[in-house]
């Protein structure tokens, strides 16, 4: 392929596309597009940011007495640098020399052939970037074993008769005969793994030969978050509320990797610890995997006490490699952006804990600890898709009609709810990547995304019209998207998460 196909490549991009592209960025895409990108230079490793942490403090007071009475003396507003280290996220795609070839006889061709290929290239990355706002630093959603609370396995109970263990479950988690499951007791110290589960009738007890041939005497059980379905394949269940099926649509043949419930050790290790995802299934929550018959082997092999505190899922090599989203950020205790929120707390976010169905009221009470230390601004708070009908459903209780009120905002159903709290206008946004059982309250002018670039197909350091890279073993063409840019809040204390409402 010639140096003359590239040109002609890289030119109709050019001719055709030029920085349309970021036009592309899909409606879904809700927070980036809402939150501007801000072009800034590095100092060393990091983009700074000046934040105000404290006011100014140096006031006098005198009682009418008409004297000439002392001042106490300045004490300056306390600013600090933020520090931000921003992220970078490489996009690759391919195309053939024989769909380059034909896409060079004219511009129209070369649409035809390519419009798909950038268009999902820019919702892809739109996609990472979204779901890094929000949940970088973060695990994809935690799994634990069935004894928890919130787990998507429901409560189990467990009966031993001499070799045969008998499993009651709530619902039969979409075991099938062959599957291979983890029990333990209700302490722990019985373990049973059966490598030919039979289903009942009941569709929700499952028997099994129990391998230790003891009779135990307790009658609750755990299920593992781990379910082996072949020497290579296994599901991955996820508790209820860190369920997002918007989070985790459209990842098939993304590669993940799993921490035990510290958050720090691996699960397997090298490229046995990496596994693909084969399939999403909503209605269980649970995500299927495949991999080494080593790293499955690990992964049914995680005892209770390295499982009950929550399975950590992240992206393959992301752990510690991205920009902090609105979850890390609130919910950071100690250094933040290079500054130490527990000695400035206006640099704190706020945590909320409330119980029953997610309601108004609930979003209200949330921010009283943010209006407390200055939030006097319109906030959104993000909701799961799984909240919004029931919010949609009693918004008249509480929302504010008057001469601004529009069709859009509410007739017979809504597009998006607004009310109002001590702090102003609360805006209720359906996000598909939240998770079931969080909600995230901020004003969304504190926020900004700051970085060397926002995505560009250009690679950095080449000429801007370079587009098309010649791969060097195969015959074709490489493209990528790139950023580099990270998530700034100047304001933590005026965000909020809130978390413990009932998830179905």
């Amino acid at each position: 392929m010639s140096a003359n196909t590239v040109t002609t490549l890289n030119g109709f991009y050019k001719q055709i596309y030029g920085d349309s592209l970021i036009n592309l960025i899909p409606e879904s895409a809700k927070f980036i597009k809402e939150v501007p990108f801000e072009r800034r230079k590095k100092l060393g490793d990091s983009y700074n940011v000046p934040v105000v942490l404290q006011a100014e403090q140096g006031f006098t007071y005198n009682y009418d007495d008409g004297t000439a009475f002392a001042l106490n003396g300045a004490l300056a507003m306390g600013t600090r640098n933020a520090q931000i280290k921003g992220a970078e996220k490489v996009l690759q795609s391919q195309i053939s020399y024989k769909a380059a070839a034909a896409a060079t006889s004219n511009k129209e061709a070369f649409a035809d052939a390519t419009s798909t290929l950038f268009e999902n290239m820019v919702e892809s990355m739109s996609n990472r970037l979204e779901l890094s706002c929000f949940y970088g630093g973060s695990s994809l959603g935690n799994g634990s074993g069935s004894g928890s609370s919130g787990s998507s396995l429901g409560a189990a109970t467990f009966q031993q008769v001499t070799t045969t263990i008998t499993v009651t479950t709530a619902n039969n988690h979409g075991l099938i005969v062959g599957d291979t499951v983890l029990f333990k007791d209700d302490v722990g110290s019985v373990t049973a793994t059966s490598g030919t589960l039979v289903t009942v009738p009941t569709a929700k007890t499952f028997t099994m030969a129990c391998s230790s041939g003891t009779t135990a005497a307790l009658t609750a059980c755990t299920i593992s978050p781990f379910v082996k379905r072949s020497s290579t394949t296994a599901w991955y269940y996820v508790d209820k509320a860190q369920w997002s099926t918007g989070l985790w649509a459209g990842k098939v043949g993304a590669e993940l990797q799993f921490y035990k419930d510290d958050d720090t050790t691996l699960i397997s290790s090298s490229t046995d610890a990496v596994f693909t995802i084969s399939s999403i299934d909503p209605v269980y929550k649970r995500i299927g995997l495949t991999g080494s018959a080593t790293g499955v082997t690990a992964l049914i092999a995680v005892v209770q006490a390295d499982f009950n505190g929550g399975i950590y899922v992240y992206f393959n090599g992301t752990k510690g490699k991205d920009f902090l989203g609105i979850d890390k950020i609130i919910t950071t205790s100690g250094t933040l952006f290079g500054i130490t929120n527990t000695t400035y707390t206006l640099f704190k976010g706020n945590e909320y804990t409330t119980s029953g169905s997610l309601s108004l009221s609930s979003i209200i009470a949330a921010t009283e600890n943010a209006v407390a230390q200055g939030l006097m601004e319109d906030v959104c708070a993000y909701v799961p898709i799984s909240a919004w009908n029931t919010l949609a459903a009693t918004e008249s209780g509480l929302r504010r009609y008057d001469q601004s009120y529009k069709n859009a905002k509410a007739e017979n159903g809504v597009q998006s709810l607004a009310f109002y709290g001590a702090n102003g206008k609360i805006e209720i946004e359906p996000h598909p990547i939240v998770k079931a059982g969080e909600v995230f309250i901020i004003p969304k002018k504190q926020f900004m995304r700051v970085g060397s670039t926002d995505v560009t197909f250009q690679t950095p350091g080449m000429d801007s019209t370079e587009i098309f890279l010649q791969l060097p073993s195969n015959a074709g063409y490489e493209v990528r998207a790139y950023a580099d840019q990270a998530l700034l809040c100047m304001a933590p204390a005026k965000c909020t998460k809130v978390t413990g409402f009932t998830v179905a």
